[in-house]
């Protein structure tokens, strides 16, 4: 969890067991609600980002996937009148690879 002005964002560290490499992916979900899962209205229920996250970890290699604003637990961040803008989502990127480091 990371915190911003307007509430906290969510997201899901997975850190395989054999994890030599050191390499962390951030994964951020494309446009729309698409949940750190792959999941949304639009395409269903499809674990695509898990799945994709699962893969990597056989690898050797961890990820962080994150919830934008709207979203399922981070839906309470939105900014109330001027609502989700680009610098926001950048910004919030920029917070969860400060998590990492």
């Amino acid at each position: 969890m990371v915190h911003v002005p307007s509430g906290n964002l969510y997201g899901t560290l997975t850190i395989p067991i054999n994890n030599e490499l050191g390499i962390v992916a951030l994964v951020v979900p494309d446009f729309g609600l698409t949940d750190r899962d792959g999941n949304s209205i639009q395409t269903g229920e499809n674990n695509s980002i898990k799945m994709l996250a699962e893969s990597l970890a056989k690898e050797g290699i961890s990820t962080l996937r994150i919830e934008k604003r709207e979203v399922t637990e981070s839906k309470s961040a939105v900014v109330p009148k001027s609502g989700v803008r680009i610098e926001d989502m950048v910004e919030d990127a920029v917070r969860w690879l400060r998590f990492l480091k």
